[in-house]
This record gives structure tokens, C-alpha cells and sequence, in this order.
């Protein structure tokens, strides 16, 4: 049986990361505690929204997974089950959404795909994001809180 992971025990798991543990940055309790699984069942349910310039690189050449796809294969190396977002721009743009003239604008451009895919995902569901402004969108329009992915990698390596 692999290790039951709570807030109280994350930092332990991997004391590297500077962070505060999951439930601490706003991810529900059951997200983070529920990660043990049995034969087969995937560690934890992520939904991934990718930053911008993952989406923008080109394959490649010597065919190893980049960008969005390997943050994907690293998820799934650790043992998660991980849905992508299909949206584009989170609406941020670096600075550009918390420059009061673009603030509306950049709601909007939330509420396009990203905000209602991760208002609809179930409290057991870790929201990730790799981009700080990306996180940031999602906290401010959704009210959810997302995690860079390698610290959720580090959390479930550390586990295993």
C-alpha cells in the first residue's frame, strides 16, 4: 500500500520545497490525502493547464516529449492521472492582467475555456498550472488554487 500523503506529512515527503504543503495553498484536504491507490489506480486525479510557451514549442527532433507533453509525462511517471485543459491563453499574460486597463479583458479570456473547466472539476481533482501568472488567473477567476506541477512530482516521487 504506498503512503497516505496529508498536509501534515507533504513537507516531510520532500523537504526541498520551500512551498507550503497542498492543503495549505488551498487544495482541498481530499485532493492530497486520497493519493493511495490500489494496483492500477492512478495516485492522484491532476487537471494540467498548460503556460504558453509549453503550447508554443515545436516537437522534438530527437522525439522526447516537450512543453506540455512532457509535464504530462512527468505527472504520469509519478503515477497521476492527468487531464488537460484545452484553452488557450490563461488571459494574464505575464503582467498584462493585473494592468488595471486589461483586468476585464483578461477575465474574460479566463471565463473563454480555462475558469469554468476548472469550476466544474470535483474537490478530489489537484489543479495544475506551471506558470505563476497562470496561477495566479485561476486563483483570482476560478477561486481555486493550482500547484506547479514539480512540486506535485516531487510530493508523489517522495511518496512511492
Amino acid at each position: 500500500m504506498e503512503p497516505h500523503i496529508t498536509s501534515s506529512n507533504a513537507r516531510s515527503l520532500s523537504p526541498q520545497i520551500e512551498s507550503e504543503p497542498p492543503s495549505a495553498v488551498g487544495q482541498p484536504q481530499s485532493a492530497i490525502g486520497n493519493s493511495s491507490s490500489a494496483a492500477g489506480q492512478p495516485r492522484a486525479k491532476i487537471l494540467l493547464h498548460g503556460h504558453c510557451y509549453q503550447k508554443a514549442r515545436p516537437p522534438a527532433a530527437d522525439g522526447y516529449p516537450i512543453g506540455v507533453a512532457a509535464t504530462i509525462a512527468m505527472l504520469e511517471a509519478v503515477g497521476c492521472q492527468v487531464s488537460l485543459i484545452e484553452a488557450g491563453c490563461c488571459g494574464m499574460a505575464g503582467a498584462f492582467g493585473y494592468e488595471a486597463e486589461h483586468y476585464e479583458l483578461s477575465m474574460k479570456i479566463g471565463e473563454l475555456t480555462l475558469f469554468p473547466a476548472v469550476r466544474v472539476a470535483g474537490e478530489e481533482v489537484i489543479v495544475a498550472a506551471s506558470g505563476v501568472s497562470c496561477q495566479s488567473q485561476i486563483e483570482e477567476g476560478a477561486r481555486k488554487k493550482a500547484m506547479h506541477p514539480i512540486c506535485l512530482v516531487a510530493i508523489f516521487a517522495h511518496a512511492s
